[in-house]
């Protein structure tokens, strides 16, 4: 009877979490951002977790349970590791070195706890159940990753509420993963009340299920909002490599004189890499800082795209490049010094398939 309750429970805790996958995967296959990969590779491995959890309860010897138990920690902490560089990656131009050093460094630290301090399994009539990871080492690894979380979370709403929509999802977002911080107590009085630490793993699965079950509730209308830029977008240019405007738009209306006049800066900039370059180079992004705005451009094989914002986005690189190779695939061909109706017509609705992400 235990079992079978173990393996309904598993089963509805991971059903708000598959319901999460397919509603993420359906945006992924749809717009192919690095940002909803991950999201997909959170809740696919979150699944795991639940999985690798539920067959250490119902293993039939010690030893093999002990497998899915230690497994499932490595595979929580990686869980971890993925949300906290999935706001890195909304926020920041690259994951920086740095970072994956300090990403590694936790797992290494894990590891080294669970071979320092191998988990304490107890069996109640025929279920296994662990105790939490307590040691220095895990209580370290684990309270540092759920800090990097809650800064970088923290930091995407700060800087996404100043855009018109930014800050009712990205406190979504917040409200979504600010719940992980009270296991941090419960670590503590786990490594002194037993009954706590055996406790904490479950709790763990329940705060994974709640908040992709959370997610899916304010996402599932609008699952692009998931990758929320915590960036001022002025505007878009696309152009010829005559130095000729495609289509532009401002997408901040106050800021509607200046991309006019960027139009011809960016005209200027193509021709004067043009004169420069011996050989064009293509499929390569050039960023040009100024005091308080960023021209990134994306050099495609027969155009030029551009946006004008605040600051350097990795995101924000991938859907230009989306836009400018999605435009020449469908045009196939431009004269350079002419542009038709039917061009224009397509940019836009091009435009228009990735405005959820840049309004």
């Amino acid at each position: 009877m235990l079992r079978f309750i173990i393996v309904a429970i598993t089963i509805t805790m991971m059903t708000p979490i598959a319901i999460l996958l397919i509603i993420v995967r359906k945006a992924y296959s749809a717009y192919k951002l690095a940002p909803l990969k991950m999201k997909e590779l959170i809740a696919f491995i979150s699944i795991l977790y639940l999985i690798f959890t539920s067959l250490g309860n119902l293993s039939t010897s010690k030893s093999v349970a002990f497998f899915f138990f230690e497994s499932s920690i490595i595979i929580l902490t990686i869980m971890a590791i993925l949300a906290f560089l999935y706001f890195r990656l909304l926020r920041t131009e690259k994951i920086a070195l740095e970072i994956l050093i300090i990403c590694f460094l936790i797992i290494f630290l894990k590891v080294i706890s669970l071979i320092s301090n191998p988990i304490q399994i107890h069996k109640h009539d025929d279920i296994f159940v662990r105790e939490a990871d307590l040691s220095i080492y895990g209580v370290v690894a684990s309270i540092t990753v759920l800090a990097l979380i809650s800064i970088e979370a923290g930091l995407l709403y700060k800087d996404a509420s100043r855009k018109p929509h930014g800050k009712k999802y990205s406190r979504y977002l917040l409200n979504a993963y600010s719940i992980v911080v009270i296991l941090v107590p419960l670590y503590l009085v786990g490594s002194v009340l037993e009954i706590f630490s055996i406790f904490i793993p479950y709790l763990q699965g329940v705060l994974v299920s709640m908040i992709a079950l959370y997610l899916a509730i304010v996402f599932r209308e609008k699952p692009e909002k998931l990758v929320l830029l915590p960036v001022h977008i002025r505007g878009l240019l696309l152009h010829t490599y005559g130095g000729l405007a495609i289509f532009r738009k401002a997408l901040d209306p106050s800021f509607e004189r200046v991309i006019a006049l960027s139009s011809s800066l960016v005209a200027s900039i193509i021709g004067l890499e043009t004169a420069i370059e011996e050989l064009r180079k293509t499929y390569i992004f050039r960023v040009h800082q100024l005091i308080e705005t960023t021209i990134i451009m994306f050099f495609g094989k027969i155009t030029v795209g551009t946006f004008v914002l605040n600051r350097d986005n990795s995101v924000i690189r991938a859907i230009l490049r989306k836009i400018v190779l999605e435009f020449e695939r469908t045009v196939g061909y431009i004269d350079e010094g002419m542009i038709t109706d039917e061009e224009i017509t397509i940019a836009k609705k091009i435009l228009n398939r990735y405005m959820e992400f840049l309004s």
